[in-house]
């Protein structure tokens, strides 16, 4: 019982390092579109004028 049970807490213990690794790398995909699209923004800013 004892075993299922840390074996159950290092499952859980991965798991939420995983999540926040891919959580981490969302929001660092998320800021690299969000300068694309500033960057392309002001690209047609500037070809309107």
């Amino acid at each position: 019982m004892t075993s299922g049970l840390s074996w159950l807490k290092r499952a859980a213990r991965s798991a939420d390092a995983v999540s926040s690794v891919s959580a981490k790398r969302m929001l660092g995909l998320k800021r690299q579109n969000v300068a694309k699209v500033k960057i392309a923004d002001a690209w047609w800013q500037s070809r309107r004028d």
